[in-house]
């Protein structure tokens, strides 16, 4: 019987560990391998908040400050990003900060008006953002005549989207606020649940209004599916722990190969490719 060159040298005890030992290398690199061609890539370190596309870049924010795939942009923390195409504004602990395509900064100052801005929302040029602090509620502000209406309906806002004409805001209650008069006032809501959950997003994508606030909702119904959901794009959600989720066979299926932070917080699909933000950091991954 034919030996190999192991099995003349070793042991046949040793010969059967080293033989394993090459199995589980290879292995490994096949892992390895898969991970780093087809599933999640890495980019940075950074505490990712929201994710967007301006002038034909990413440009994403973070508790580090503010970026694009290449360069920072800007060094102060912010909490969301919107544009109008013609300019970037981003949230801050300290009011919006607001670029141009040229990135020059022009710093809004909200004389009287709480600082601190979690959600922002832009429609047909007009800026709904929502505040965390102070005389909560919703502002709206153009940039041309700027802050337009001041509500002050003392809820924490989480989350801002029109649907249908009306502008819909979500707290850290688990209420939708609605404003049926282009911000001026929110004098009605909707009460997804008892849980009192945050309503951490609301988008509506193809045709379909979509709301994380523990559960996911569709067009205000509550689904099966308790995600946590942080965001969502067509065909994926962004869950609190559980990674990203895509949209397949009628059901929802994992799509984490490669993704080693599950604690997802934004995501955003831009030619073929869809980057997501967790509390680690950026990755992206390419669709085709």
């Amino acid at each position: 019987m034919h030996k190999s060159i192991l099995q003349k040298y070793f042991s046949p005890v040793l010969y059967t560990i080293l033989l394993a030992s090459v199995f589980i290398i290879n292995a490994r690199n096949i892992v390895i391998k898969f991970e780093g061609n087809d599933g999640w890539q890495k980019l940075n370190s950074y505490y990712i908040r929201d994710i967007i596309e301006f002038k034909g870049e990413v440009i994403f924010c973070a508790n580090e400050g503010i970026f694009s795939l290449k360069d920072k942009l800007n060094s102060k923390s912010a909490y969301c990003l919107d544009t109008d195409n013609t300019i970037l504004v981003a949230g801050t602990n300290e009011g919006l900060l607001v670029f141009d395509s040229s990135w020059k900064k022009i710093e809004i100052i909200q004389d009287g008006y709480p600082a601190q801005v979690r959600s922002i929302k832009n429609y047909n040029k007009i800026f709904y953002f929502g505040h965390a602090e102070g005389s909560y509620g919703i502002t709206t502000w153009q940039p041309e005549t700027g802050i337009l209406f001041q509500d002050d309906f003392e809820a924490y806002i989480r989350s801002i989207e029109v649907f249908d004409s009306k502008i819909l805001a979500g707290d850290e209650d688990g209420n939708i606020w609605i404003s049926k008069d282009s911000g001026r006032s929110f004098d009605s809501t909707i009460y997804l649940n008892d849980e009192h959950l945050t309503v951490r997003t609301i988008k509506w994508i193809d045709e379909t209004l979509h709301i994380g606030a523990g559960w996911m909702y569709i067009n205000f119904d509550q689904t099966e599916h308790y995600l946590t959901p942080t965001d969502f794009e067509s065909g994926f959600v962004a869950t609190g722990d559980l990674g990203i989720l895509k949209y397949e066979n009628n059901g929802l299926v994992p799509f984490n190969d490669g993704l080693t932070d599950l604690r997802t917080s934004a995501i955003l699909i831009h030619n073929d490719v869809i980057y997501c933000g967790t509390v680690s950091g950026l990755y992206k991954r390419t669709l085709k």
